[in-house]
């Protein structure tokens, strides 16, 4: 695993950045030493980067084990949030909160500095998102209206695809609060995205050959 990289700009000036990983962080009993302990060794837990022996950009991930919340019989180790550098105070801000994941380790809710709370639905077999709602919880009863859109397989959509897609976002838009943002997703699975609906209920297609 890389630890430092060196760097040089336009003009001249060195940059190096340097990585560190959970073993750099473990204590006793901490999480990072049941990362280690587990054999979980390669994610970046902090990266800084200096100009001229001057830090202009640090990037901190704290990770929790999710074992327990989720009642799991395995640990389950996912970033809890992240946090950035900010030079004019030069502290770590987070800029991020991850507040919920399923058994298999998929984000269902994260939350912003802004106080933004999104919600991600996933299907085609939990391996692609296809839902986002900004401004709401996770909620179960969404993650059924949008169970339509995993039969939509088809690298070219037909004419009932598109009104699948329009019946989902309107029973969505029934059931959460009016200054929710909705955006729904459907796939050819190995193949990419067949449509993109907005929150403001339009849909663009893309077509494979």
């Amino acid at each position: 695993m890389i630890t430092e990289k060196q760097t040089f700009t336009s003009d001249n000036k060195e940059l190096i950045e340097s990585y560190k990983y959970p073993n750099d962080f473990a204590n006793n009993n901490n999480v990072y030493r049941d990362m280690v302990d587990s054999h979980i060794l390669s994610p970046v837990v902090e990266k800084i980067v200096e100009k001229d022996n001057l830090v202009i950009d640090k990037k901190k991930i704290d990770f929790t084990n999710r074992r327990a919340e989720l009642g799991l019989d395995h640990d389950l180790f996912r970033p809890s949030n992240v946090s950035t550098y900010n030079i004019e105070s030069e502290v770590l801000e987070e800029k991020v909160s991850y507040d919920k994941y399923d058994s298999q380790g998929k984000l269902l809710q994260y939350t912003s500095n802004d106080g933004i709370t999104k919600a991600i639905y996933w299907g085609y077999n939990n391996n692609y998102p296809i839902a986002q709602i900004a401004n709401a919880s996770y909620n179960s009863n969404i993650q059924s209206k949008c169970e339509p859109l995993n039969l939509i397989t088809e690298r070219n959509l037909t004419t009932d695809n598109k009104s699948s897609i329009k019946n989902v976002f309107d029973e969505i838009s029934q059931i959460v609060p009016q200054n929710t943002s909705i955006q729904l997703l459907t796939y050819c699975p190995l193949v990419g995205i067949t449509s993109k609906t907005n929150e403001r209920g339009i849909t663009s297609y893309y077509e494979y050959r």
